[in-house]
């Protein structure tokens, strides 16, 4: 029996359907980190607009709870007349 020397053998050559491979991974890559950048800008439109609605609100809301404050001040005055009638 012949021992055999078992030797790895590489090709140095590049087959086509590593190069179309390799191209459609590096095109799915850009497209997937594209949509990643569109998504990222729309977040940021989207919390923006919810910041101004937000300020809008607590501007309401603190008008109207000055109204509310007036108007119980108004009834408590009313009342303190009435008492001292």
């Amino acid at each position: 029996m012949a021992l055999e020397k078992e030797t790895w053998h590489l090709s140095k050559g590049i087959s086509v359907g590593h190069i179309i491979t390799t191209a459609l991974l590096v095109v799915t890559a850009s497209m997937y980190i594209s949509s990643i950048e569109e998504k990222i800008t729309i977040n940021s439109i989207n919390i923006d607009n919810l910041r101004n609605s937000n300020k809008e609100m607590i501007l309401r809301i603190d008008t109207n709870l000055n109204n509310m404050n007036r108007k119980i001040d108004e009834l408590y005055m009313l009342l303190l007349e009435k008492n001292k009638q």
